[in-house]
């Protein structure tokens, strides 16, 4: 029983028959006995109450194809899909149950997305029976999910053949012609079923092919057509739920977020008994940004039904707005209004516990969970707060072999996996938590931040993408790698229109014109951007106040050769109200003019004001790196990192400064560090890779270090390193193609020219060698001259 409140009075004949229904199930009594009992449990829709008893004949029974199937059912029932698919794949094994196993275990596979499972799965059944809707819909779906819209459309027209009214089959079609971008035909099926839907009596069937049809023009980009449309629907089936649902689903993808809102207001007052309507209208205020519209709204939901459901609801917005004691609260009181609360919703309980930092609480919980998975699954998100990713890690991988496709564990062991420095198992977990359930954790985004970060921009602005569909409450992130990433493919209109969005959004106009004045510079040059930004410091007191914003005018002003304009506005900035951030960015710009004792006077004067800013010390240290003053230096860099540990910069500048001072291993420690705070920091995997290549270190790790500093910050220096890690290895051949390809791009400086030169050697080429090495020595300031003419001497006496 939960803490708290007594339960409701239940009939005392009600609790014998329970008593005795559990005791039977629990002592024995022969298989058909027990499996009577749990059939009669499942027929009154108690299906948490059948899985325990159902997992105790699975040990003795294991091959039991209704054993299998029924515990498969309940866990389906219960939400648990990823732990059906086991049982039901045993159950379907079994001729008896091939089809009912078989079509459940298909729709289950869909759930999780597991799309080619599903088509195997719906295989399995319509190899039996051909025209089975459920098995044919599964098995379409899977296809048109996989991006096989062929086959999809085949099992389409087979339907289409069983029932040409069938909406379902028709909506599969539509998405299939779209796939396959034979749109003329997917418009005509559209307008001939809302037609032909309009004649029937059915308002659901014509409610649904009118929603039909906006979501035609609309993933068409036939906007206007699509909100003519729906205006229509609205005016036709006002309450229909599903014109409705669809309704606020185009307002809010085309940014009427206030359209939407109103529909759901709308709603509530038409049938103020649903409940499931508030949520639906405090998800939209939370949208437009109207916490306090969503809470009262959501407050006053629970005060008028005060149910289970009602609470839980409430518990689920607080999880969404961050507040995970008052999520915890709601939970609980959810709790209270049931005879007994689930494991599941015991394990969710535990899991905000966690989140709220209540580790004991939760620990406590999780050792009373008969479910193994919860159990491990719990300890293993305990573990990650208490700062032991190794161990959590274990937990987790434990918890996911009963539970494979449970998002949420699979974002959490992802992020185990960063702690540790594994990127690659990272991504494999985030990718899994994106496939299982992309709404349920920030997995999208974290991928999208990872491949920006690796300069992987299809890959980043997918991501991105996803993330801003499936979690929309979220802040800037998203839509600004999206912005950047479209940027870099050349993608302008999508970055363009990505960012209006975010603009729109509330309290994201000042990033949202931060990004797009980026992308002005893109398109037109510094100069636009200048202008877009000082008219956002014009238009609205939030942007004049931002320092971001402020930032980011000044970083443009350099870049159009306007130092001097951007110095002078920083100070009347100053002159207005001195901060420590204004004095950071005064040393910054001066430092860039190269006026390095002024910069060092506005550092200091940063450093005074706040002496826990940590880029006031890192100013101190690239002054004293611009000195020679390389210890000075690395203290500073080192007093930055203490302030800001998770910026990977700041340790790779301490780094550099030890190698001014000549230590290496010191500076190839400190690199690690760095790689392994921030992955893709460009410079400290140019840095750490060319060491670990000249001392013969780890050179697979020199190789994917180097590869990831080319593609992250491409240049003559990224291209070298890469090619120097190559010839280290002794891959001749590839290190040519690099340092010839360099020096197409970027030149023929001495150093690329001797580095060519030692490369062709070792391929055998060495005629070209001599000749390529002569070139080098031939240079003005070529530092490795005399090593570059030893070689020469070495190659000529091999002719």
């Amino acid at each position: 029983m939960s803490r708290g409140r007594t339960p409701r009075r239940v009939g005392i004949s009600h609790l014998l028959a329970g008593l005795a229904l559990a005791t039977s199930l629990a002592c024995g009594g022969d298989l058909e006995s027990r499996l009577a009992e749990i059939r009669t449990l499942q027929e009154a829709g108690k299906f948490e109450e059948s899985i325990e008893p159902l997992r105790g004949l699975v040990t003795t029974n294991a091959s039991n194809p209704e054993v299998n199937f029924r515990l498969g059912l309940a866990l389906v029932q219960t939400g648990r899909r990823s732990l059906a698919i086991w049982p039901l794949n045993k159950a379907a094994e079994a001729e008896q149950y091939a089809l009912p196993a078989g079509i459940l275990l298909a729709t289950t596979l869909l759930g999780t997305e597991d799309y080619a499972e599903a088509v195997r799965a719906a295989d399995r059944v319509l190899a039996i029976d051909p025209d089975n809707k459920p098995a044919l819909y599964s098995r379409a779906q899977g296809n048109l999910s996989s991006a096989k819209p062929e086959d999809a459309l085949v099992d389409a027209d087979h339907l289409l053949e069983l029932d040409a009214k069938d909406l379902r089959a028709i909506s599969l079609k539509t998405g299939a012609l779209i796939d396959l971008e034979r749109f003329d035909d997917a418009e005509q099926l559209q307008i001939a079923l809302r037609d032909m839907a309009q004649e029937q009596s059915d308002p659901s069937l014509a409610a649904g092919s009118c929603a039909a049809l906006v979501f035609f023009y609309a993933k068409t980009e036939r906007d206007d057509e699509a909100l003519a449309v729906q205006r229509d629907c609205l005016e036709r089936f006002p309450s229909n739920p599903e014109v409705r649902s669809h309704a606020s689903e185009f307002f809010v993808a085309t940014g009427r977020i206030d359209d939407a809102a109103a529909l759901w207001r709308a709603a509530v007052e038409e049938t103020p008994e649903d409940p499931s309507l508030r949520v639906r209208l405090s998800d939209l205020l939370l949208m437009k940004g109207d916490v306090a519209g969503a809470t009262a709204v959501m407050t006053e939901m629970v005060e008028l039904f005060d149910t289970a459901d009602a609470w839980r609801a409430m518990s689920n917005f607080r999880r969404g707005t961050g507040e995970h004691a008052l999520a915890r609260q709601a939970l609980e009181q959810a709790m209270e209004r049931m005879p007994n609360a689930s494991e599941a919703m015991r394990f969710e309980l535990a899991d905000l516990l966690v989140a709220e930092g209540d580790l004991d609480r939760a620990r406590e919980i999780a050792s009373e969970l008969s479910e193994p998975a919860y159990a491990q699954l719990l300890n293993g998100s305990i573990a990650l707060s208490e700062g032991k990713p190794k161990e959590a890690l274990a937990l987790f991988e434990q918890g996911m072999r009963r539970w494979p496709n449970n998002a949420g564990a699979r974002y959490l062991a992802g992020l185990a996996a960063e702690q540790l420095g594994d990127e690659t198992r990272a991504r494999a977990e985030f990718r899994e938590a994106v496939r299982n359930d992309e709404k349920r954790s920030d997995a999208a985004l974290r991928l999208a931040q990872i491949h920006y970060a690796n300069a992987e921009y299809p890959a980043a602005l997918d991501f991105a993408n996803r993330q801003i569909q499936s979690r929309p409450f979220g802040g800037p992130e998203a839509h600004v790698i999206s912005a950047r990433s479209a940027i870099a493919e050349g993608k302008l209109d999508a970055a363009q229109k990505t960012l209006e969005d975010l603009q729109r959004r509330p309290g994201q106009a000042v990033v949202a014109r931060i990004e797009l004045a980026n992308l002005a510079a893109h398109r037109d040059g510094p100069a636009a951007a200048i202008a877009q930004l000082e008219a956002a410091r014009r238009d609205s007191r939030e942007a004049a106040a931002s320092p971001e914003l402020l930032r980011a005018l000044v970083g443009d002003l350099i870049d159009a050769g306007r130092s001097g304009d951007a110095l002078a506005l920083v100070r009347r900035e100053i002159a207005a109200g001195e901060t420590a951030a204004l004095r950071d960015l005064e040393g910054r710009v001066l430092l860039r003019e190269r006026r390095v004792a002024d910069a060092k006077a506005a550092f200091e004067a940063a450093a005074a004001l706040d002496p826990e800013l940590a880029s006031a010390h890192e100013g101190l240290g690239s002054v004293a790196l611009a000195s020679g003053s390389y210890a000075e230096a690395r203290a500073a860099f080192d007093r930055a990192a203490e302030l800001d540990p998770h910026d990977g910069e700041l340790l790779y500048r301490g780094a550099q400064a030890t190698l001014a001072l000549g230590d290496r291993e010191d500076a190839i420690a400190r690199l690690r560090k760095a790689v392994e705070v921030s992955p893709a920091n460009a410079g400290a995997c140019n840095d750490l890779a060319f060491l670990l290549a000249e001392s013969g270190g780890d050179l697979d790790l020199a190789l994917e270090l180097a590869g990831r500093a080319a593609r992250v910050a491409p240049g003559p220096v990224t291209s070298d390193t890469l090619g120097w890690v190559h010839l280290k290895r002794g891959e001749a051949n590839t290190a040519v193609t690099v340092f010839q390809r360099a020096i197409e791009q970027h030149g023929e400086s001495p150093s690329r020219l001797y580095h060519l030169g030692l490369a062709l050697a070792q391929q055998g080429s060495t005629t070209d060698a001599i000749a390529t090495l002569r070139r080098a020595v031939a240079k003005d300031g070529f530092a490795d001259a005399a090593a570059a003419t030893a070689e020469i001497s070495r190659l000529e006496k091999l002719l």
